[in-house]
């Protein structure tokens, strides 16, 4: 179950990425107004959130004097605090990719640096989960 539940945590992402992409690629082009750069930050800034909030959770499942396993919560806190970081740089790409073409349609080759660090974003934050998942869970 684990196993399938990382593979996801990998797949999802990556198949939006590559719509996201392929839209942008095919010359369809990807609106980006003020609005959708507002939403696309409050998603990213989410992110930030919850994975604080989830390495103070595997911060108290450390100090546990019980022998819970300390390498999935360690992976889980890494994954997270690398998903805090890739974020961070993701609102900051967005900001330099947008300031330099607010109106017009992004093509691949603006938006892949955006993409690329959410992406990464996502998926450890997604692999930080699952991981602290397993640990409470018990599997």
């Amino acid at each position: 179950m684990w196993c399938t539940l990382g593979v996801l945590a990998l797949a999802v992402p990556t198949v939006y990425v590559f719509l996201v992409a392929r839209a942008a690629h095919t010359g369809e082009g990807v609106a980006f107004s003020e609005a959708s750069r507002t939403r696309y930050f409050e998603a990213v800034k989410t992110l930030v959130t919850a994975a604080g909030v989830a390495i103070a959770i595997v911060a108290a499942g450390l100090r546990q004097t019980s022998s819970a396993p300390t390498g999935i919560l360690r992976f889980a806190a890494l994954s997270l605090a690398f998903c805090v970081v890739f974020s961070a740089c993701t609102m900051l790409e967005m900001s330099r990719v947008y300031a330099g073409a607010p109106t017009a349609p992004l093509n691949l080759k603006k938006l892949s640096s955006v993409l690329v660090l959410g992406y990464l974003a996502l998926v450890t934050f997604l692999l930080g989960f699952v991981f602290l998942a397993r640990f409470i869970v018990g599997g």
